[in-house]
């Protein structure tokens, strides 16, 4: 890939004069590389540098920027002004794009100190120039020619000219082959005797930019011969690298001959009969050349009134037919003269248009007058704007003429609209009132008419006389006006809303109570109205009931009808009973259950203050398990009754407690064979002397085991107690001498007898029962490892061979006799009852 180079700077500044720095160098100062506002100074060049892959393009940037310090008021560009930079010259195979044409001079900066540090003797404003260049396949360089024109500080248009030396160097990047796109095996038809000439596209991708040529053998449009031909392809991109492919190409003949056409033959006829006569069509096929063709009915023949088909058939020396065929027409072909009107105009009488009439003839040089056939028929009804009309007419021998003409239905007559007389509306609001009012409009043609009326119907009218207009358009713009008068009057008094039923103000002491309540006016056009009521709202009301009464006027002098109702004060509230804790939850202290001293009931009325209370079960009492319900009451003077009820509930929420009783001890271990019966245990609970308790996961098979025993109440309190023990495998050293273990061969003689030695330990305890071992088993295996066994069968005892326990050697002997088989390697594998096993293996000789 082409390479991006950081920023080089070209400087414009000092003498009005163009400064070129290239590679990303620090800008020289002025004096080293400027060209003064006289043009007399020679402009330094300076050179840009590239890498790039080969094929493949390559950018670099270069930044141009004005000093901010000089030596004089021609030597520097004046305060605020604009420098602009061109590019008049560029060698072929290079592009430069500048970001912009103007460099923005800042104001006040030709004051600076010439010893500033060269950072700050440049402006922030520059220009960056985009450098491409184009795929190359070799190295080589170029040039690019720089411009710039301002205005120094003397007030003198300034300009001159600067270029960049370009440079490339070609190195290597593609090691990747391009990427063949080849056609799939074909398959074509042979064009002549030699085969077929087959074009063909191929085609390779590169990681470069350019794609690279791909050449074949044969090439495309070469001649294939019959048969299966294998085309193979390469291609080589610019860095050397080559990728191959191949396809076939399979040619063969499956294409019949090409019979040449005959054109259909249309003769009018000259009798019952007509002859008609026409030349054989040529054939020719790919492989075989011209051939003959044969045609039936044969030409010469004579033909009736109506069309025949003729089939001409050829085939070629591989069986491959064609065929063409043509008709020979004999008919009558001159069609009846048509007339029709030019076109009919008619005013339409309906939505659906005007039926109309009109006159349509024809007649025929051989049947004389023909009656024509119309769409749409005469008298039929048409819709308003242009229909075509289209007649047609036919012969006895089906010649036809046809024509058309225009029939136009209009709309020229303009809608009846009907309006109000004048109307009379009472206000509903300040603003007036909405009058909705009928405007119909009825048409000869539209079925609806949209009547606009200005204001329209249902708007809000002022009070007073308003103007209305309406108008009326059909769909053809035919238009009608109407108008009448709405007048809006006030002659409604207020609205009095008071409670619709009677206030019922419970008493809140023996003096009855203070009523607040409500009651409003509303006039349609003064809104809210001040109400006049007696007594007022606010006031004591003794008990019992009281009638007030409520006016109110708006600001026209309209009166509101007076409105009535009625306060009435009681005392119906019957005293509060509290309770401080519901449920009551108690726990069972027995089978009875458990006793409850208080049920922290109180009660209070709004008359009377405290009040007693009494409940239907007294504190005290035992409450059997589960939940009972209390209720309790109070009254006060009046024969108020309030209740209230709370829930006691007794729960056994205790779980019973549990003794072990024998079993192997906690965190105990025990030789295998050698474990302790199971425990039980037993459950104590003190309100259910049933409660039940079973033990689980006892075992005497090896490692760890966990029994636990679980204690139940019939409440389902339930309590658990564990203890852990382990079964420990027995012991054993492996075979003693003469036999070795560990992996290690014993050599003896096929068919003697090889005494086989150990010892079992049960923890410390040595076992001596031959009923300790589960099994002697052998079996063959390969002398060139201890793999798995071929075949394993038990050990058979017979005599001196049976399994023994030695009590004067402490040790168990197992005599093996071995097989008569020389060359044969054997496993023998003891395996006690617990599943400790010890084997050697034994190679006969």
């Amino acid at each position: 890939m082409g390479r991006t180079l950081r920023p080089s700077r070209l400087l414009a500044g000092l003498a009005a004069a163009l400064i070129v720095v290239a590679g990303g160098a620090a800008a020289a100062h002025a004096d080293d590389l400027a060209i003064d506002g006289d043009g007399l100074t020679p402009v330094s060049q300076k050179a840009l540098s590239v890498s790039m892959c080969a094929g493949q393009p390559a950018t670099a940037q270069v930044l141009i920027a004005a000093h901010r310090v000089g030596n004089g008021s021609v030597n520097i560009f004046a305060n605020g002004s604009k420098v602009t930079v061109g590019v008049p010259s560029i060698s072929p195979g290079i592009s430069v794009g500048l970001s912009k044409t103007t460099i923005d001079v800042p104001s006040g900066w030709s004051s600076l100190s010439p010893n500033l540090p060269e950072s700050q003797r440049v402006s922030t404003d520059t220009i960056t120039a985009t450098v491409q260049i184009s795929p190359k396949q070799s190295s080589g360089s170029g040039s690019i020619g720089f411009s710039y024109a301002g205005v120094n500080a003397a007030g003198t248009a300034v300009s001159g000219p600067g270029s960049l030396s370009v440079g490339w160097t070609i190195v290597n990047c593609d090691t990747t082959p391009p990427t063949l796109a080849l056609p799939a095996n074909m398959t074509v038809e042979a064009t002549s005797a030699a085969g077929a000439p087959v074009p063909f596209v191929t085609s390779a991708t590169d990681v470069a930019p350019l794609s690279p040529a791909v050449s074949c053998t044969p090439s495309s449009g070469s001649v294939f011969g019959f048969g299966t031909t294998t085309v193979n392809c390469q291609s080589t991109d610019a860095a050397g690298n080559t990728a191959k492919g191949s396809f076939t190409v399979t040619v063969e003949d499956t294409i019949a001959p090409a019979i040449g056409q005959v054109s259909d033959i249309a003769l009018e006829a000259t009798g019952p009969v007509t002859t008609a006569a026409w030349t054989a069509p040529s054939a020719w096929d790919a492989v075989d050349g011209s051939l003959a063709t044969t045609c039936t009915p044969p030409s010469g023949s004579a033909f009736s009134v109506g069309s025949t088909q003729i089939v001409c058939v050829v085939a070629d020396a591989h069986g491959n037919t064609g065929s063409a065929s043509f008709s020979v027409t004999i008919d009558d072909s001159i069609a009846p003269a048509l007339l029709v009107p030019t076109e009919v105009i008619a005013e339409a009488t309906s939505g659906a248009g005007a039926a109309v009439s009109y006159t349509a003839s024809a007649s025929d040089l051989v049947d004389g007058s023909v009656t024509p056939s119309c769409t749409p028929a005469s008298g039929s009804t048409f819709p308003l704007g242009t229909t075509t009309v289209s007649c047609e007419a036919k012969d006895g021998a089906g010649n036809a003429s046809a024509k058309s003409f225009p029939i136009h239905v209009r709309d020229t007559t303009a809608p009846e609209l009907t309006v109000p007389a004048s109307l009379s509306a009472e206000a509903t609001g300040p603003l007036g009132a909405a009058v909705a009012f009928p405007a119909t409009a009825d048409d000869a043609v539209d079925a609806d008419v949209d009547v606009v009326c200005s204001p329209a119907s249902g708007s809000t009218f002022v009070i007073g006389e308003t103007s209305v207009t309406c108008d009326a358009t059909d769909d053809a713009g035919n238009r009608t006006s109407r108008g009448f008068v709405v007048t809006v009057q006030d002659t409604t008094g207020p609205s009095i809303t008071v409670p619709a039923a009677p206030v019922m103000q419970e008493a809140t002491g023996p003096e009855g109570a203070v009523v607040a309540y409500t009651a409003t006016a509303s006039d349609l056009v003064d809104g809210p109205v001040e109400v006049t009521c007696v007594p007022a709202s606010g006031s004591t009301f003794a008990l019992g009931t009281h009638a007030v009464v409520c006016d109110a006027q708006d600001s026209r002098g309209n009166k509101a009808e007076q409105a009535v109702f009625s306060v009435t004060v009681e005392d119906t509230t019957a005293p509060e009973l509290s309770v401080a804790v519901d449920p009551i939850v108690a726990e069972a202290t027995g089978p009875d259950g458990a006793v409850v001293a208080d049920f922290g009931v109180g009660a209070t009325d709004v008359v009377d203050g405290p009040v007693g209370v009494s409940c239907d079960r007294a504190p005290g009492s035992t409450f059997a398990l589960g939940s009972t319900t209390v209720n309790c009451m109070a009254t006060d003077k009046v024969g108020n009754l309030g209740r209230t009820s709370l829930d006691v509930t007794v729960q056994d929420t205790t779980a019973p407690g549990i003794t072990w009783s024998g079993g192997p001890a906690d965190g105990a271990s025990y030789p295998f064979d050698h474990v302790p019966a199971a425990p039980s245990c037993a459950a104590t609970d003190a309100v259910d002397p049933a409660a039940t308790c079973a033990v689980t996961g006892y075992g005497t098979g090896l490692g760890s085991h966990t029994l636990t025993a679980t204690a139940k109440d019939k409440s389902g309190n339930t309590a658990t107690a564990t203890r852990s023990f382990r079964v420990e495998a027995w012991k054993t050293g492996g075979f003693y001498a003469p036999v070795d273990g560990n992996g290690v061969w014993n050599t003896v003689k096929g068919g003697s007898t090889v005494p086989l030695k150990f010892e079992l330990f049960a923890g410390s305890s040595e076992l001596t029962s031959t009923s300790a071992i589960s099994s002697f088993k052998t079996g063959v295996v390969s002398c060139a490892s201890s793999g798995a066994l071929a075949d394993e069968i038990e050990v058979t005892t017979t005599g001196g061979t049976t399994l023994r326990y030695d009590a004067t050697a402490g040790q168990f002997i197992q005599n093996w006799q071995t097989p008569k088989s020389p060359g044969t390697c054997y496993k023998v594998t003891m395996t006690a009852k617990d599943g400790t096993a010890v084997s050697a293996l034994f190679k006969l000789k």
